[in-house]
This record gives structure tokens, C-alpha cells and sequence, in this order.
């Protein structure tokens, strides 16, 4: 089992690097947008299009690796109180509603993909107007590696539950940052 929570986690953290990359193309496009509307009185077509759908598959791709760090919001007034044992089990109980929603999205999210690919969907009303499914594409692999992250950690959760006790010096570490 170790061997998969270390390639789901270096998966994630992989995926999470390559993508935090494409927040420099969103900024040079919106700095090419400004310019072109501002300093030339020239806006361009494609500027604010392309600065959505680049942000957009940043937000999706982040996903994982928010979930690796364990860094998506949650309401800890009580959590953080509790012994890793009582967490892993309130955890084993709400990962069964992140499984049925990741499921719904994922299901989902394959049928508008492929819909977006069979019916050369477009991106927007205006006058440049990409195809839908690069983007679309994203959404279910986003889900797909979200849904990998909460199996591993589910079952890190059923050991903990058990036994009371981390496995792992990376967690126990993980478990210090939270706090």
C-alpha cells in the first residue's frame, strides 16, 4: 500500500507543478490584453477568453494537489482537537459523500466532455471561438486524480482508525502543519 500512496502523492504533486506554470502564460496574456486595449486602443478577440480557460484548468488541475496537502477548506473548530484515531474515523465516514460527489462529477464530466467532442462544442458567443474540449478534457482527469488522492487517503484513515497512530513521518509532519 505504501507504494501507492507514494505515486498518488508524487503523481499529485507532480500535476500540481507543471500546471502552477500556466499562471505565467495567463499573466502575459492579460498583460498583451491591456496593453493592446489600453496603450493601443486595439483590444484583442482572444485575450480575456484565453485568460479564463488557462485560470480555469490551473483551478481544476489544483484540485489533487490541494487534496494531497490537505489544504481544501473545512470547518476544524472540533477537528483539530481530536486524537489522529477519532479523525481518521469522522474522516472514513465523510469520505463515503466525497466518494458518491466525485463519482456524480466524474460521471458528469466525462459525458460533457465527450459531448463537447462529438458536437465541436465552442467556448464562447464571441467572435474567436475555440473548441471546447481541450479545456473540457480537464475536468475529468482533475476528478479522476482528486478521486485517487481521497482512496489513498482512505485508506491511510482505516490504518489510522485501527491503530490510533500515523504511519508515516511525512504525515506526522503533514499533521504538524495543519495545526
Amino acid at each position: 500500500m505504501e507504494r501507492f500512496h507514494s505515486f498518488v502523492n508524487n503523481l499529485n504533486d507532480a500535476v500540481g507543478r507543471i500546471f502552477s506554470f500556466l499562471i505565467f502564460f495567463a499573466a502575459i496574456a492579460v498583460i498583451v490584453e491591456v496593453t493592446m486595449r489600453y496603450g493601443f486602443n486595439k483590444p484583442t478577440l482572444w485575450g480575456l477568453v484565453l485568460t479564463t480557460l488557462i485560470c480555469a484548468v490551473i483551478y481544476l488541475m489544483g484540485g489533487s494537489y490541494a487534496a494531497r496537502g490537505n489544504t481544501h477548506v473545512k470547518i476544524d473548530i472540533l477537528y483539530s482537537h481530536w486524537s489522529p484515531r477519532v479523525r481518521a474515523i469522522v474522516d472514513l465516514f465523510t469520505a463515503l459523500f466525497i466518494f458518491l460527489g466525485l463519482g456524480c462529477m466524474l460521471y458528469i464530466g466525462i459525458d460533457f466532455t465527450y459531448i463537447a467532442v462529438i458536437e465541436n462544442v465552442k467556448i464562447s458567443p464571441y467572435t474567436w471561438q475555440p473548441p471546447a474540449w481541450p479545456i473540457r478534457i480537464f475536468i475529468p482527469i482533475s476528478i479522476f486524480l482528486i478521486l485517487l488522492q481521497a482512496v489513498s487517503k482512505f485508506i491511510r484513515d482505516i490504518k489510522i482508525a485501527r491503530t490510533g497512530v500515523s504511519e508515516t513521518a511525512e504525515e506526522a509532519t503533514e499533521e504538524g502543519l495543519r495545526e
